[in-house]
């Protein structure tokens, strides 16, 4: 398989993954500072993980950079990779 379908279907998977962290986040029934702070640990768990996301989307774009051809393998762990990022959020 050539390199740019692998970095094509990263770059549309886990933006999806971003979108559902947003989906999953709880919407205050009105906004105040003091509803705003009990959604602190929402905010900074929202806030770990859009940047793990986007540290390991990243990492994989430098991961693929010198390579030309995915093997089966990398392409079926890159998969189970986004089974679990997928979970875990």
């Amino acid at each position: 398989m050539k390199k740019e379908r692998m970095i094509t279907f990263l770059d549309a998977m886990i933006p999806i993954i971003m979108i559902f962290l947003v989906l999953e986040f709880p919407k205050p029934e009105h906004i105040s500072l003091s509803t705003l702070l009990e959604l602190r640990t929402d905010f900074f768990a929202y806030f770990v993980s859009f940047f793990w996301l986007g540290m390991m989307w990243v990492g994989s774009h430098e991961r693929f950079e010198n390579i030309d051809e995915i093997q089966d393998k990398t392409f079926w762990a890159t998969i189970i990779m986004l089974f679990f990022t997928s979970l875990i959020p």
